[in-house]
């Protein structure tokens, strides 16, 4: 083989934890005057001179191209003109096809957010001019660890954005224009996944004194006092408490009532839609969120929308009578926070908060039939827990609530079924209301005459 002719360009080793080089990698200007990133694997160039040597002679010997990683960048001389309104296929470049592949995705509606998810693949823009045909699975793995080793991103951030260009490739098979998904990724490519601030969950919780005060007190509004109390003890979702009618609140069950969970309404489609797993499930109602929806039923929902409460009405609508924004009841929550003088979180948190607060209180595996719905392993499809177990389960989440001056009836004589709340360990509460509960539904410092909620 001839001596080549010497390249521009800078190549460096990427190595493991242990120091050992892994593979070569650079930019490069090839002979026809493009340049290219390149990834060279370590057994065939044990120098960076080695490296540069083969870079050089790779492009004339057809075994080694395929061993040499190229990807053009630039303006990608090489790359083939592709009309746009012709179907993809196997010579469509990857932007192409990104392009063709989102406007379906949209098109189907069955994405929320399409948005973020083609944003995720600018991560991956230089892969844009490589054709479909010619993507391997060394140009990918080359592509994606160099977003992981940029640093810009975290680490669920990396993960999310390799899925979503993996299923962009599924299809392309299933579509039959490509034979096989080259997203193939070896242990290590992709980092493990955890938080940017590992510290922050610690404290992304409320605890029951808390709950107590975002729930109860009369410096909140009376109908976001509602909507948090379906969210902090109902274990919902946000959609899902937005979605919420009273058809799905069965106030009769015993020994707790209970909440159908079947639908989710989506701020960014302004629809109701299945819920994020599409597995209907039922909640026991704790026994606080029984008595706050009881008042809120009789007194708080009709002073806030003028006329008596149907089976098909929202539990808590908005001011405006629709199904509540998740942006604005955000920075609702927050501000109502500060009102009460506790710090800033997430509204999600209100979920993570009943879930801790009930496996504390000795909740144990079935937990998660009430607030996730059945799993998905074979033993979960043969297994139909008692409502009374479940209930018990919701249970477990204690909070010290304001007595009245004698003991409730249903924490002194036993249900029906024979489970009484003393029997895991919790009394009935009482929660005493604002006496301005119906008619006080704004506090102090919102300014504007009804904002929607």
């Amino acid at each position: 083989m001839s001596t080549p002719k010497a390249r521009t360009g800078t190549l460096e080793a990427v190595k493991d934890d242990v120091g050992r080089v892994l593979y070569y990698r650079g930019k490069v200007r090839l002979q026809d005057g493009t340049r290219a990133r390149v990834e060279i694997p370590e057994p065939k160039c044990n120098s960076e001179a080695a490296a540069r040597e083969f870079v050089a002679w790779a492009q004339e010997d057809e075994d080694a191209h395929h061993t040499i990683y190229l990807a053009k960048v630039g303006r990608a001389q090489a790359a083939p003109k592709v009309d746009p309104s012709a179907p993809p296929s196997a010579a469509s470049t990857v932007a192409s096809y990104r392009l063709e592949f989102f406007k379906r995705r949209r098109a189907s509606g069955r994405v929320e957010d399409v948005n973020t998810e083609e944003g995720r693949l600018q991560h991956l823009s230089q892969l844009d001019g490589v054709r479909l045909c010619d993507l391997t699975t060394p140009i990918y793995r080359a592509a994606i660890v160099a977003v992981r080793e940029g640093g810009k991103l975290a680490p669920r951030t990396v993960i999310h954005v390799h899925r979503t260009f993996a299923l962009m490739l599924r299809t392309a098979v299933a579509e039959g224009i490509v034979p096989v998904n080259p997203c193939t990724l070896l242990p290590g490519d992709l980092p493990a996944k955890r938080d940017a601030d590992p510290k922050w969950r610690r404290s992304a919780r409320f605890t029951a004194a808390e709950v107590l005060t975002v729930i109860s007190d009369e410096r909140i509004p009376a109908d976001r006092r509602a909507f948090y109390a379906l969210l902090f003890l109902g274990a919902l979702r946000f959609g899902e408490a937005a979605a919420l009618r009273w058809n799905a609140y069965d106030g009769t069950a015993r020994p707790l009532g209970r909440l159908l969970v079947d639908t989710s309404y989506s701020t960014k489609k302004r629809a109701e839609k299945e819920t994020k797993t599409e597995v209907p499930r039922e909640m026991p109602v704790h026994p606080i969120l029984a008595t706050l929806l009881a008042a809120w039923k009789a007194d708080g929902w009709p002073a806030l929308v003028g006329r008596a409460p149907t089976e098909a009405d929202l539990i808590v609508p908005s001011r405006r009578g629709a199904n509540r924004n998740a942006n604005h009841m955000l920075r609702r929550f927050h501000q109502d926070l500060e009102r009460v003088g506790l710090r800033t979180r997430r509204m999600h948190d209100a979920r993570r908060t009943f879930i801790s607060l009930a496996r504390e209180g000795g909740a144990g595996d079935l937990l998660k039939w009430a607030t996730h719905g059945p799993g998905t392993e074979i033993v979960d499809l043969y297994t139909t827990p008692s409502w009374e177990k479940l209930c018990a389960e919701v249970m477990c989440a204690r909070l010290t609530v304001a007595r009245d001056d004698g003991p409730t009836p249903a924490a002194e004589k036993k249900t029906a079924e024979g489970v009484t709340p003393s029997a895991v360990g919790v009394v009935h509460p009482v929660v005493h209301l604002d006496a301005n509960y119906p008619k006080q539904l704004r506090g102090g410092r919102d300014s504007n005459p009804r904002p929607p909620a």
